[in-house]
């Protein structure tokens, strides 16, 4: 029976599989890696998807019950303006979901910069040199910190460490409120 098992894996290759090739095993198997890797989108090429896709799913759209931005808490924004005596049921679905593009692309820029600079993981940096690169989000420059696009220098070193500390904690010691008469004075040689 072995005999049998290894004469058909001689004459056919592998037993139950068709003997196509290197090529095929290739493209069958998730872990090997394929050698031409997909070109990487410029950031423009990148919005233009974006917004052809924000596009279709406007179009696609009929439930306007789920949103991923909580109603109530952009009533309370709208509300905020002296000046909006009412809102319609419409506004805040459409505020939500002019919100959510916003941030979506907000996102996409802030992460072509973090690519830019060969970064993982996506930081206020990127997002302070996102709305500086973007003139239609020139509106936030004013909410930005000003030094969160500057890279942060350390001050420690041997001399002055110390700034770099975290305080102390649970530190032994009297509580603040103990009784002097709990703790006797040990050194005896001190006037009374």
């Amino acid at each position: 029976m072995d005999q049998n098992k290894q004469g058909e894996a001689a004459e056919g290759g592998n037993i139950g599989h068709p003997a196509h090739g290197k090529n095929q095993e290739e493209q069958s198997n998730p872990m090997i890696a394929p050698t031409n890797p997909p070109k990487k989108k410029s950031l423009e090429e990148q919005l233009n998807d974006f917004w052809a896709a924000q596009r279709e799913e406007a179009k696609m759209t009929t439930n306007f019950k789920t949103h991923s931005l909580p109603l109530s808490r952009i009533k309370k924004i709208i509300k905020t303006d002296k000046d909006v005596k009412m809102i319609s049921a419409e506004t805040p679905v459409v505020f939500a979901k002019a919100c959510e593009m916003f941030i979506k692309e907000l996102t996409i820029r802030a992460w072509a910069n973090t690519e830019a600079r060969k970064g993982k993981i996506l930081s206020q940096r990127d997002l302070v040199s996102a709305i500086s690169q973007t003139a239609s989000f020139d509106f936030l420059d004013d909410i930005m910190p000003k030094d969160a696009g500057l890279p942060r220098t350390s001050i420690a070193s041997t001399e002055n460490a110390y700034l770099n500390m975290p305080p102390q904690q649970n530190v032994a010691g009297l509580p603040y409120d103990a009784p002097t008469m709990a703790f006797p004075n040990l050194n005896h040689h001190a006037p009374n």
